[in-house]
């Protein structure tokens, strides 16, 4: 029978040794990067945090940063009453992503995630394909499609959130009780979307993500070195 997941039990072993302070300042997606401020990230967080209620045009705004495909775009709406949600949700996290996707067509669990990492950085951060497989203690199914790679939105995927979230929680935690101050760049201080050294769940996923970018790098290039050469 396999155990339980103890999020705080593979926060200790996963961050070890990690330096989080250098993987967050190597973070890059879509132009944004530390060095410009994550200028498109920091304006959609502006735009969004702790907006009770998101607009079809909030929404395409999220989905355009993910790089959403075309055709699931065009199905995107509006409005949610994200705020309401949450409320009712009561700290579930597997019950708010539940239902926030349930409301936006065209979301799955990935992109239902990053609207809700906008919406409250200090609680979320994003779970997509590339997350996914770096933690398979997650237990998440990642599909192959025509467009890429997915997480099905399935109960089990939303519980699998709900833990995410708890160990990003956990990781903050961790980081902010050892005094190791996250290099926010200084235009999200002056715009006051953090306190300054403390880390976010957002932040902590952001750092998660470039490992997980640079894990795969190398895996690619130690294939690409094993592939036999042509023959001429």
């Amino acid at each position: 029978m396999r155990a339980a997941f103890d999020p705080n039990r593979h926060v200790l072993s996963v961050t070890k040794g990690w330096a989080f302070e250098q993987l967050y300042t190597c973070y890059r997606w879509q132009g944004d990067s530390h060095e410009n401020g994550f200028r498109n990230m920091t304006r959609l967080e502006q735009r969004l945090r702790l907006r009770s209620r998101m607009t079809g045009k909030d929404i395409l705004a999220v989905a355009a940063w993910g790089r959403l495909p075309g055709r699931r775009a065009r199905l995107v709406s509006g409005p949610v009453d994200i705020g309401a949600l949450d409320a009712k949700a009561a700290g579930n996290a597997a019950s708010l992503i539940r239902d926030v996707k349930q409301k936006i067509r065209g979301f799955g669990l990935a992109f239902t995630s990053k609207l809700l990492r906008f919406y409250d950085p200090v609680r979320f951060g994003v779970l997509d394909s590339v997350l996914a497989r770096s933690w398979p203690a997650l237990g998440l199914q990642v599909c192959s499609g025509a467009r890429g790679s997915y997480v099905p939105a399935t109960m089990e995927a939303f519980k699998s959130y709900a833990t995410w979230v708890t160990t990003l929680a956990c990781i903050a935690s961790r980081l902010n009780a050892a005094h190791r101050t996250c290099p926010h760049p200084p235009v999200l201080l002056a715009k006051r979307l953090r306190e300054k050294g403390r880390w976010t769940c957002a932040d902590v996923e952001m750092a998660l993500f470039a490992k997980a970018k640079r894990i795969r790098r190398c895996r690619l290039s130690r294939q690409a070195g094993h592939q036999p050469r042509p023959r001429s």
